[in-house]
Formats: C-alpha cells, sequence, structure tokens
C-alpha cells in the first residue's frame, strides 16, 4: 500500500521513456513563445520574427525559453488548452528542456511525446468551504503561526501516519521533486517514473514518525491537519494558497500535460544523473 522505493531499485527501463514513445510527427504552424528569465526574453524577440508569435488561444504549441522554472510554467498555461509544450534551455541547469535546435519545425515534428502528470487536489478549509486546484509542481501545507503543524496522512484510505510532526508535508510530481521537496531532502523523482513524493520538512522524530518515501502515482493521498485551532495550516497548490485548510485529498489529475523532447538529445541521461547525485549527497 505505501511502498518506498529507493532509487538504486527503480529499473533503468524506467528512464528509456523517449524510446517507447510515440512520435509527435505534426508540422505545427502556430507557435507561441513563453520566456521566463532574462536569457529567454532576449532571445525571443528573434524566435518570433522568424517563427511568428501566436496567441496562446490559438496556438499548436507552446515553446517555452528558460529554466526548470519557465518550463513547468509553460506546462500549467498548456494545461487548460490540451497543447504540447517543447522547451529550449536558456537556464542554468535545464534537466527538463531540450538544447539548442538547428532546425525548430523539424525537431517538433520529429520530437517524442511524453506525458507528465498533474495533481488533483480537492479538499475543505476549516468551515467547511471547499476548494479545487490542478497542480503540477506540488502541493505543500504550510504553518500560519510559530506552532508546529500536527498533521494526519492516509494514502488510499488506510492510515499511513497517526500524527506527522513537522513544519510543512510535500507532495511533489517528478518535474516538481527538484523543488521544494528537494530542498526539505525528500526524494528527487526522474522524469517518466510513474511516482509521487512524499516528504516533511524539520519533522519533529521524537513525537511521532517522520515522513519521506516514494508512493506510486495512482495513490489516493489524504493530509488533515489536526488541532487547527492551536495549530492553523495553509496548504500551497503551486502557486495559490488555501488558508486554513482542514483536510484535502491528492491524487493523479486524469489529464495530463505532453511535453515535447528531442530523442537525440542528452535530457533523460541528464535527469538520471542528477536524480542519482542528489539522492546520494
Amino acid at each position: 500500500m505505501t511502498p518506498s522505493v529507493p532509487f538504486h531499485e527503480v529499473p533503468e527501463t524506467t528512464f528509456a521513456y523517449t524510446k517507447e514513445a510515440p512520435l509527435f510527427h505534426h508540422y505545427v504552424h502556430h507557435i507561441h513563445f513563453y520566456a521566463g528569465n532574462e536569457k529567454g526574453k532576449k532571445d525571443l524577440p528573434d524566435y518570433a520574427r522568424r517563427y511568428g508569435q501566436e496567441p496562446l488561444e490559438k496556438a499548436d504549441v507552446i515553446v517555452a525559453l528558460g529554466g526548470d522554472g519557465t518550463m513547468l510554467d509553460a506546462m500549467k498555461m498548456a494545461y487548460p488548452f490540451d497543447i504540447p509544450v517543447y522547451g529550449i534551455d536558456r537556464g542554468g541547469e535545464g534537466y527538463l528542456l531540450n538544447s539548442e535546435p538547428t532546425d525548430l519545425i523539424s525537431e517538433i515534428y520529429h520530437a517524442a511525446v511524453v506525458p507528465f502528470p498533474a495533481l488533483d487536489c480537492s479538499g475543505v478549509d476549516v468551515k467547511k468551504h471547499p476548494f479545487h486546484h490542478i497542480c503540477l509542481n506540488d502541493v505543500a501545507t504550510r504553518c500560519e503561526t510559530s506552532q508546529t503543524a500536527h498533521i494526519r496522512i492516509t494514502l488510499n484510505d488506510v492510515v499511513y501516519r497517526d500524527e506527522v510532526w513537522c513544519n510543512s508535508v510535500i507532495v511533489a510530481t517528478p518535474q516538481g521533486s527538484t523543488g521544494y521537496c528537494r530542498w526539505a531532502d525528500g526524494m528527487v523523482i526522474p522524469v517518466g517514473c510513474r511516482q509521487l513524493s512524499i516528504a516533511g520538512v524539520a519533522q519533529i522524530k521524537t513525537k511521532a514518525p517522520g515522513i519521506n518515501a516514494t508512493v506510486d502515482e495512482q495513490t489516493r493521498i489524504q493530509i488533515e491537519a489536526l488541532d487547527t485551532e492551536k495549530r492553523p495550516q495553509s496548504l500551497d497548490c503551486d502557486n495559490v494558497t488555501e488558508m486554513h485548510f482542514k483536510r484535502c485529498l491528492i491524487q493523479k489529475a486524469p489529464q495530463m500535460v505532453r511535453v515535447l523532447y528531442n530523442p537525440m538529445h542528452q535530457v533523460v541521461r541528464n535527469a538520471i544523473f542528477a536524480q542519482r547525485i542528489l539522492n546520494r549527497s
């Protein structure tokens, strides 16, 4: 029910997704370019002049210019329109992006289509007001006061941790696991691995066992805030915050974001290498 999978036990075939993924094989005529950092914004006018700049609602594809953060922003933009995203590295590390293309239209046509999961997060606050969000990065609790959080975690309707004492609990997708989850010493999950990462921040393990695990992406994760009058909690769903939350249910969203990769690019090896180094450090 609650498997924690060390990286060395994850089969290498998990990462060979660009060999198995279908190819896009569509010539795109309407591209929306999006830049999220200074390097990307500097290059965007030249790309727009060469290929045109279409409004998002009319685009066949989003081309993101920047780093991994820019790529995640572009994926959020693409989600409601169900269009793919092709990233060009203009950041520092760029594990989620492709290198500079020699022929953008041709490389998009020959790109491998890799689905990225999203999280469906629904719940209620302490006044029983409902909320619902789609998250591509992570969902994280946050203390509203200096009091430590008191949290219960349930997986597939079975209590996994009756109580966790910490500052925050994070549930991250593979693409989101390199951010806040990594900072909290949570497991970094390679792109294409069908798992979610759950981690606690500043856990007080002398009161109760902590949590730092990976679970199957189909797992239904419920987080419940306990002692909410004394220990009020907020819930960060990507860049949206729900104040005074009581409980939430996190599960895989039915729709995924399609990301386009050059099969000859080293993005998969980069992701594997980074994941191994981070998890062993």
